[in-house]
């Protein structure tokens, strides 16, 4: 295991341990046997282990739900069950609120993706903007509910009600021509 990957499984094993994302980059340090020195030539602040979790276990799920040729639904079920695997660690990451909490960043990343993803197909960036921020908002009220109430719900049922809320959402599958 390399040093940046030993930071975020310290930082993993020390939430779940203390039931709290606050734990402190000393504990982090001490945990994975490093100097702060070390743990600053990775990440900015412990904040950023939590934005790196997301984003390399999350959104990497999505971006190849993308890349490669499975329906929305498998897609949208991979990315569920990427939140699974770690399922101890997100319960408690997303019942800690306040500032860069999971919440926070969940709305930010997807709200970032779906702009980006979308952007091609409208033409009013307002309405862009404004319908990324709703698709993001939705996606995290809804994993809010599943980890507050356990993740008991499988990945497809979560996957259904998910699907059923982006409607209004252009498709960007890309036809093979």
């Amino acid at each position: 295991m390399n040093t940046k990957d030993m930071i975020i499984q310290s930082y993993i094993d020390l939430v779940i341990q203390k039931k709290t994302t606050h734990v402190k980059v000393a504990e982090i340090c001490d945990h994975a046997d490093i100097s702060r020195k070390t743990f600053y030539n990775y990440f900015v602040d412990k904040q950023q282990i939590l934005e790196c979790i997301f984003c390399e276990e999350i959104e990497k799920t999505m971006v190849n739900g993308l890349q490669y040729p499975i329906n929305e639904k498998e897609e949208v079920i991979a990315t569920y069950n990427s939140f699974l695997k770690q399922k101890d660690f997100f319960m408690i990451a997303m019942k800690c609120e306040g500032q860069n909490s999971l919440f926070d960043i969940i709305i930010q990343r997807c709200s970032s993706f779906c702009r980006d993803l979308y952007d091609p197909y409208f033409k009013d960036k307002k309405k862009l903007e404004y319908l990324s921020y709703k698709y993001a908002a939705t996606s995290a009220m809804l994993l809010k509910k599943w980890m507050n109430e356990g993740m008991e719900e499988s990945a497809e049922f979560l996957a259904d009600i998910y699907l059923s809320s982006i409607q209004q959402l252009p498709s960007y599958k890309k036809k093979k021509g």
